[in-house]
C-alpha cells in the first residue's frame, strides 16, 4: 500500500480524497474510493501486485475499513489485512492491533454508528495526518496530500520546527503546522460526531532477560529465519537491498537457511569495496545480483521529490528515492536489514568514542552516563544537529525559548516509554514513533514507490531485542554469534566498513583498526588509493558533505539560502547567521551537512506547500 485517505464534512467529499489520491499514487498505484456515508469518502492507493491492500466494505452496516501497509501471520503476509482490522472493530478488540505483526496504519469507518477509528501499530512505522475541526475531518498517511484539501490551514508551527532542527524528526503528535497532528505509535483514536478520544495500547519498555547471552545468540538467529520466511512467503517479486556491512548480510542469510529466493540490489557510487563484497555475499548465497551505479552526479535531481515524499519531516532521503522507479520495475517488495544495527547491536546507545585515524568510531561498551533525564539524552544523542550551529542561524526571537521547547520535546517522546534502565532513554527516543525516525527515512520515503519489509521489526526479532540489556546490545556480542550461526561462510567475508573478516567480533575489529592505523602512520603498511572523485565513498552512500560543495544544485541552493524567502518570512532565521554557516561548509572550515540538508528540506518543502502564519506553540 503507498497510502489511505478520508473526508468528512467537505462540500465534495469524494472530489478530496480523489485530490489526495492522485498525490499518493504518483507511481502507477491503483485507486480505490468509497462513499460509505453521507458527506465522507474513504480511498486508498495500492502497488498493484500486492493482494489484499485495498478498502473492505463488510456487512449490511456499510462498515468500510482501509489499511496502509501490511499484516502477518505466522504463515505470511494477510491477503486481506482490512477484513482483520473489521474483525477486531466488531469484537471491540481493536486494542490488539498493537500486537499483531506488521507495519500499518487503519482506518475505520463506520456510518450506522456515525464513529470513524483509527489506529497506528506498535511503533507508529506508518504515520497518518489528521486534521479536524468540530465534525469536519481530512486524514491521509501523506501530509502533501492531505494539503491538497483547502480546508486544511497552513499555520506553521515553531515547536515542529525546533524538533526539526534539533532532531531532524518531530515527536509525539507534532509535526510543522500547528493545526496538523501525526498519530504516535499504538495509539486508537475515535471521532463520534464532535466527540473526540485518544488511547494509548501499547507502550515501549524492556523487561529483565531469560536467557543468557548464549542461549539469547540461538533465539535471534531461529528468529530471523522465522521473520525473513514469513515475508517472503507470498508469490511477490522479492528483492534485498544487499549492502557489504552485516545487517542486510544476516537477511541474505536468513533467506537462504529459510529455501527462499530474492533477487539482491546494490547501489553504489561506483564499483568499489562495499559493492564487491555484496556481490560476492549473493554468489556465496546462490542469490541473483544487480549491481546499481548511483553516482553522486546524478542524485541532487531527486532532492525536491525526496523531500516532498519525506512529508518533510526529514532530511530528503536522496541517495536511494532516484533509483526506486527503476528497482520496482523488476521487484514487488524490498526486503532490508534496515534497524538490526540500533536494536540489536545499539548504534544509538551511549558508547564510548575513539579517533581512528580520520574517522571517529564508536567502541562497543557504553559509557558512563549522569542520567537517564531529557536534557541529558538531548545533550549527547548522535541524531542530534550542532546546537552552537543553530543558534547561529536563529533570529533573537527563534532563541528566546528554544532549548525550554528541545528539551520539551525530548520529554514527550521518553513519557511514551517504561523506562527503568537510564541508558534504554536512548533507545526510547530512537524508537519513538519510527515512521518520522530520520534514519529510517529511506525506507519511509520508499514505501511510495515500493513495498518494504523490514525483518528487525519483526515480533520474533523485536521482542528478543526488548529483553536484551544496554551493555549487551552495546557490545554487540549476541547478536555477532548469531549471525555466526546462521551464515558462517557469509560472515568469512569482509565486512565492508572495516575490509577485515566479519567472523571477527566487533571488539576485535577495532583492535585490527587501531593496528592498521599505526601501521599506516609508520609507513608499514601501504594506504590504498583513494577515488579521484571525493564525493564518492567505498560505502553505499555518497560523501555527503563534499556532495554540497561539488554539486551545481546544492552550491546554487546554499548561495541562496541566506535570501531564501520561505525561510526568512518566518521570522525564526537570521540571514547574516545562514550565511556564516553555508561560508564554513563550501570553504572546508565545518561540516554543518546535516544542518544544511535539513535547511535545505525545509526551505524545498515550505516552497511548494507556503505556510498561512508561523505559531509560537509548545
Amino acid at each position: 500500500m503507498s497510502g489511505i485517505c478520508l473526508a468528512v464534512g467537505a462540500s465534495d467529499p469524494g472530489k478530496c480524497v480523489a485530490a489526495m489520491l492522485a498525490c499518493m499514487s504518483r507511481y502507477g498505484q491503483k485507486r480505490e474510493l468509497l462513499e460509505p456515508g453521507p458527506g465522507m469518502a474513504l480511498g486508498a492507493a495500492r502497488h498493484a501486485r500486492l493482494p489484499g491492500d485495498k478498502p473492505l466494505r463488510n456487512g449490511a452496516g456499510g462498515l468500510a475499513v482501509a489499511v496502509d501497509g501490511e499484516i502477518f501471520d505466522e504463515e505470511g503476509p494477510l491477503d486481506d489485512p482490512a477484513a482483520l482490522v473489521a474483525e477486531h472493530y466488531r469484537a471491540d478488540t481493536l486494542d490488539r492491533l498493537a500486537w499483531l505483526n506488521g507495519s500499518f496504519a487503519a482506518i475505520v469507518v463506520d456510518p450506522a454508528e456515525h464513529r470513524i477509528v483509527l489506529a497506528t501499530d506498535r511503533l507508529g512505522s506508518r504515520t497518518l495526518f489528521v486534521w479536524r475541526q468540530g465534525r469536519q475531518l481530512t486524514i491521509a498517511s501523506r501530509l502533501d496530500a492531505l494539503l491538497t484539501d483547502a480546508r486544511v490551514p497552513k499555520r506553521l508551527s515553531v515547536q515542529g520546527l525546533t524538533e526539526l532542527l534539533c532532531y531532524q524528526r518531530t515527536v509525539s503528535d507534532h509535526t510543522q503546522y500547528v493545526d496538523i497532528r501525526a498519530m504516535p505509535s499504538a495509539q486508537i483514536w475515535s471521532a463520534e460526531g464532535e466527540k473526540w478520544q485518544e488511547r494509548e495500547t501499547r507502550r515501549i519498555g524492556w523487561r529483565t532477560p531469560d536467557f543468557n547471552q548464549t542461549e539469547g545468540a540461538a533465539r535471534l538467529a531461529e528468529g530471523i529465519l522465522r521473520a525473513v520466511k514469513r515475508r517472503t512467503a507470498d508469490h511477490a517479486r522479492h528483492g534485498l537491498l544487499l549492502s557489504g556491512g552485516l545487517d542486510a548480510r544476516w537477511v541474505l542469510a536468513g533467506a537462504r537457511a529459510a529455501g527462499k529466493k530474492v533477487s539482491c540490489v546494490t547501489l553504489a557510487s561506483h564499483d568499489n569495496l562495499e559493492g564487491g563484497v555484496a556481490r560476492r555475499s549473493a554468489k556465496l548465497a546462490n542469490m541473483s545480483f544487480r549491481y546499481i551505479e548511483n553516482p553522486p552526479s546524478e542524485l541532487s535531481v531527486h532532492f525536491d521529490d525526496a523531500a516532498i515524499a519525506s512529508d518533510g519531516l526529514f532530511t530528503a532521503p536522496l541517495n536511494l528515492f532516484g533509483a526506486l522507479p527503476d528497482i520496482a520495475r523488476t521487484h514487488d517488495v524490498l526486503l532490508s536489514g534496515h534497524g538490526l544495527d540500533y536494536t540489536l547491536r545499539g548504534y544509538y546507545l551511549p558508547c564510548t568514542m575513539v579517533r581512528i585515524a580520520d574517522s571517529t568510531t564508536r567502541l562497543p561498551r557504553l559509557r558512563a552516563i549522569a542520567d537517564g533525564k531529557p536534557k541529558t539524552v538531548s545533550d549527547s544523542l548522535r541524531v542530534g544537529i550542532n546546537g552552537q550551529a543553530l543558534q547561529t542561524v536563529l533570529s533573537p526571537k527563534a532563541r528566546a525559548g528554544w532549548d525550554e521547547r528541545r528539551v520539551g520535546a525530548m520529554a514527550l517522546a521518553l513519557s511514551s516509554a517504561d523506562i527503568d534502565d537510564p541508558y534504554d532513554a536512548w533507545d526510547a527516543f530512537v524508537l519513538h514513533c519510527l515512521g518520522r525516525h530520520y534514519a529510517y527515512s529511506d525506507f519511509v520515503a520508499m514505501n511510495s514507490v515500493i513495498a518494504h519489509r523490514a525483518v528487525t521489526f519483526d515480533p520474533d526479532v523485536l521482542d528478543i531485542y526488548f529483553s536484551m540489556k544496554p551493555a549487551w546490545r552495546a557490545s554487540g556480542r549476541m547478536a555477532h554469534v548469531a549471525m555466526k550461526s546462521l551464515g558462517p561462510d557469509l560472515m568469512a567475508l569482509p565486512d565492508a566498513n572495516s575490509g577485515f573478516s566479519a567472523n571477527n567480533g566487533f571488539a576485535k575489529q577495532i583492535l585490527l583498526l587501531f593496528a592498521r592505523a599505526a601501521a599506516r602512520r609508520s609507513g608499514l603498511v601501504a594506504r590504498p588509493p583513494r577515488p579521484a572523485d571525493s564525493t564518492w565513498t567505498h560505502g553505499s552512500w555518497s560523501n555527503l558533505p563534499e556532495l554540497l560543495r561539488r554539486d551545481s544544485f546544492f552550491m546554487a541552493r546554499l548561495a541562496g539560502l541566506a535570501e531564501n524567502v520561505a525561510l526568512l518570512d518566518s521570522g525564526l532565521f537570521e540571514p547574516t547567521g545562514l550565511q556564516e554557516i553555508v561560508d564554513q561548509h563550501l570553504t572546508g572550515r565545518t561540516n554543518h551537512c546535516k544542518l544544511l540538508l535539513e535547511l535545505l528540506t525545509i526551505s524545498g518543502w515550505l516552497a511548494q506547500h507556503s505556510y498561512s502564519e508561523v505559531v509560537y506553540d509548545s
